[in-house]
């Protein structure tokens, strides 16, 4: 066979026939290039079909680690990476419980000098990819479900999607003028892969429900720029929420209050708790907060509320997790059955309604469940990161950045005519 090489050779050997051994020269190299890049996308394929990472940069988060496979062939897999994982953790966060933007995430991560994957700087895409990976949140049911419905074609049975590894969706890029990549889910491939993941599915699908309504939301209501206690103060006589209400003395300065929306609403026959002036109020709190935990006893404080908690709440997620895999699993026996119909006598037709019915039961009982489960609202190592640096926290000027504090380390603050009473989450 020819080689590139010789036909050049050939070329030079024979100039009156230089044009015609062009065209040969080129079409041979053209076939080599598009061999090539079948071998190369072939071996990609397989790396990512059976577990193994494909090749590249490693996810935000994870890093690569080489291992000698059952192939006796060198192999990468990825393993978590534990600084990087923790701004993973704190952009789920940031996202699907502050409620921050992810231009406002990519924002603070500058701010605060945290290089991207490449050292450059975060942008909306950079967020909003993290936020949008399954590699981060276990392969479960659900997610073979939430992709089977994009389009995206899955290269492992259902079975195996148990939440022992993670899932890596890839694809080839189509490119054009204006736009880097375009990727279709129904041109893309959803493979197994052996790393741990970062985030839970709870809120690896919060995030998902977010980005899909985010757009389409109005602008939030009771949301109050004038203090940043709103949403935690409660009355200690009727129990309800205290809210912003504002007046002018006679000199026409303005001031704020806080009033128990029993009294703005109905009157003091309703609730006789008194108003408190919401810049008194705002002192008082965080001056607490800087004696609370700056006390040598939060340490052992903190500990035990993790040691506590933390097996807890790992039972009840992992009971939940569970419980919607296995109403995935009666869904997709539903599916079966319904098409199942078209083909079906008298008698057999009478089978599947009645087993249609039972798994329908099943289904509802496990709703049920899951709805009567106390599920955990807290995030360890955000609260341990605000404890760290509560002193720089407190000594903020900023609004917003006062207003996450106090959301992330109180529970509730109990207002009467003589007491304050603050609950912290520890």
């Amino acid at each position: 066979m020819w080689t590139l090489s010789l036909l050049q050779k050939t070329l030079i050997l024979t100039p009156l026939c230089g044009r015609a051994m062009i065209n040969i020269v080129m079409t041979f190299a053209q076939l080599e290039r598009e061999t090539i890049v079948e071998r190369v996308t072939d071996n990609y394929y397989f790396r990512a079909n059976n577990g193994y990472w494909a090749g590249g940069y490693a996810p935000y988060g994870y890093k690569i680690k080489h291992i000698i496979g059952s192939d006796g062939k060198k192999h990468s897999i990825l393993e978590i990476d534990k600084g990087k994982s923790k701004i993973v953790k704190r952009i789920y966060n940031m996202y699907i419980n502050q409620k921050i933007s992810m231009r406002k995430i990519a924002q603070q991560l500058n701010n605060e000098n945290i290089p991207t994957l490449k050292n450059g700087l975060w942008g909306i895409n950079a967020v909003s990819a993290i936020l949008s990976r399954p590699i981060y949140t276990p392969a479960t049911a659900k997610i073979y479900e939430y992709f089977t419905n994009l389009g995206s074609n899955i290269t492992n049975d259902i079975e195996y999607f148990d939440g022992s590894m993670t899932a890596n969706l890839y694809g080839n890029a189509k490119k054009n003028t204006k736009v880097k990549a375009l990727r279709n889910y129904d041109e893309m491939y959803l493979s197994l892969i052996n790393c741990s993941p970062i985030i839970s599915n709870e809120d690896w699908f919060k995030a998902q429900k977010i980005k899909g309504t985010t757009k389409h939301l109005p602008p939030r209501t009771n949301t109050s720029k004038i203090s940043f206690l709103c949403g935690l103060v409660k009355c200690g006589k009727c129990g309800r929420n205290l809210v912003t209400q504002g007046c002018k003395n006679r000199y026409g300065t303005q001031y704020h209050y806080l009033i128990c929306t029993n009294k703005r609403n109905f009157g003091a026959s309703a609730c006789n708790n008194k108003m408190i002036d919401v810049s008194k109020l705002e002192k008082i709190v965080l001056s607490d907060i800087k004696q609370y935990f700056n006390s040598d006893s939060i340490i052992n404080k903190v500990n035990k509320y993790i040691k506590d908690n933390e097996s807890k709440d790992i039972e009840l997620l992992t009971k939940k997790e569970k419980l919607e895999n296995d109403i995935v699993k009666l869904n997709l026996q539903i599916d079966k059955l319904i098409n199942s119909i078209a083909e079906s006598n008298e008698f057999t037709l009478k089978y599947i309604n009645k087993k249609i019915e039972e798994i329908e039961i099943e289904k509802q009982n496990k709703l049920k469940e899951i709805s009567s489960l106390n599920l955990p609202n807290n995030n360890n190592d955000e609260l341990l990161d605000y404890i760290k640096n509560i002193n720089e926290k407190l000594n903020s000027n900023d609004f917003n950045e006062l207003k996450i504090l106090c959301k992330a380390l109180i529970e509730k603050i109990v207002v009467t005519d003589k007491n304050i009473d603050i609950h912290y989450k520890i």
